[in-house]
């Protein structure tokens, strides 16, 4: 993960910044003057599936869903990263 990914993720989870412009929120991760670097990595984040982001209804935080809840035996895990599974499976199966 990038590094301004991570320090969104610390800022999203640690102030409440979803009434913050970008450019505010470029100030706070120390990207002054660069508030499309940081609409690209809530983009990002967004995609991944870390975060909840509506900037228009004022929604910025940590996607909180895949986190197992007590008792609970089923969990939501997001896909970061795409792989073969059948190729891992057989080679798992192999060994």
């Amino acid at each position: 993960m990038h590094q301004h990914q991570q320090a969104l993720l610390q800022l999203i989870k640690n102030k409440k910044i979803e009434k913050f412009t970008y450019r505010a929120i470029a100030k706070q991760i120390g990207v002054d003057g660069q508030p499309e670097t940081v609409k690209y990595h809530l983009r990002e984040l967004q995609r991944k599936n870390l975060i909840e982001m509506n900037m228009r209804e004022n929604v910025l935080q940590v996607n909180t869903k895949g986190y197992q809840k007590k008792g609970s035996k089923i969990f939501y895990l997001p896909i970061i990263e795409k792989h073969n599974v059948a190729d891992y499976l057989s080679n798992l199966i192999k060994s």
